[in-house]
């Protein structure tokens, strides 16, 4: 329960910060959370400026426009996008699934309580990160973007594994 109000955090480091909360009261993690949250509505509302041209706004919301079920209906038009959008949800199933069950896993397996897997998830995190900012950038103009996708792809695919045999 606690790693769900870590998720509101961010991947490695509200997982991480969610460790060392998680040591004394135990909803503190949520009221952190719920207030991290407020702060970035609250910046997002008051400070960031809106960026759409004052003579391209509308006063009204055109509620045909605002279906999220029609951006469903464009992945007919385009069978790449179909492929693509596909993998990303089948990916997205495995993250997920692994976010799920790697704290039940880690504390049946090894006996990891809440702050050693933050501590852990806020590694990979902080690890994840790094493979982004540094590792795609220096990657991409040598291979190219269809070949950076299979190969991260194929390195998820053998990360799975890996988390199957653990």
């Amino acid at each position: 329960m606690v790693v769900a109000a870590c998720v509101c955090f961010g991947f490695g480091s509200g997982r991480a910060l969610c460790g060392l909360l998680r040591g004394g009261y135990f909803l503190l993690p949520f009221w952190v959370a719920a207030s991290l949250s407020s702060a970035h509505f609250a910046y997002g509302f008051f400070v960031l400026p809106e960026s759409l041209p004052q003579e391209r706004r509308t006063s009204r919301i055109d509620w045909r426009h605002a279906n999220p079920l029609g951006a469903l209906l464009l992945l007919r038009r385009y069978p790449q996008v179909f492929g693509l959008a596909a993998v990303f949800f089948l990916t997205n199933i495995a993250q997920f699934s692994l976010n799920s069950t790697y704290v039940l896993y880690t504390d049946y397996r090894y006996g990891w309580g809440p702050q050693i897997v933050g501590y852990t998830l806020g590694l990979v995190g902080l690890c994840s990160g790094l493979v982004q900012a540094v590792l795609v950038r220096r990657l991409m103009p040598a291979l190219g973007e269809r070949r950076m996708i299979l190969a991260g792809l194929a390195l998820c695919i053998v990360g799975y594994i890996f988390f199957g045999f653990a």
